[in-house]
């Protein structure tokens, strides 16, 4: 008899409690106004001048030498493993060689660029070149692929504005050809 009614007083008490957090205002979650509109690029922008100062405080600027340097120290420290492990392994350590930055267009070139593209993608010669692209199979044929593909696109861009000539130039040369091709 003592069980039905301790469940009853546990279930009138789970009750009340649930009733008064269901009845409580609930806490507004920012201290913003809600009508406010964010503007990201703002946002952006503010996050990375205040991100460029913080970079400048002697104390930030400490911590990033060292966690450079522990980074650094990681990366040996694993390599040295690794040839442990595996005497034949290739050093991955070794640091990368700079590709070059690609140019930077202009507002307009890259408008312009853009819409020539977007008339490109319904060129003939482009959507062969992507059927092909799309049916290699080996590394060979699909480097050839790739290059006839970018060739067309060239083209393609070329001929929906030809005054894009030299932006094309600029910002998709053709890559040097590869020995053996």
């Amino acid at each position: 008899m003592k069980y039905p009614i301790l469940f009853s007083l546990c279930a009138i008490l789970a009750g009340t409690v649930y009733a008064q957090e269901a009845t409580a205002p609930a806490a507004p979650a920012t201290n913003e106004p809600a009508a406010q509109v964010r503007d990201p690029a703002a946002d952006r922008a503010r996050v990375e001048d205040a991100r460029r100062k913080a970079m400048e405080d002697p104390a930030v600027v400490a911590l990033r030498e060292k966690a450079d340097k522990a980074n650094r120290e990681f990366r040996e420290a694993l390599q040295a493993k690794i040839k442990e492990i595996d005497p034949n392994a290739p050093d991955f350590s070794a640091p990368r060689p700079e590709r070059p930055m690609p140019p930077q267009l202009t507002e307009d070139e890259r408008t312009r660029l853009t819409a020539a593209r977007r008339t490109a993608m319904e060129s003939p010669k482009l959507k062969a070149a992507s059927e092909l692209l799309a049916q290699a199979k080996t590394p060979e044929e699909m480097q050839a692929a790739r290059e006839a593909h970018m060739k067309a696109m060239r083209e393609a861009i070329v001929e929906a504005d030809p005054t894009l000539k030299d932006v094309v130039e600029k910002a998709m040369p053709m890559p040097p050809a590869r020995p053996g091709n």
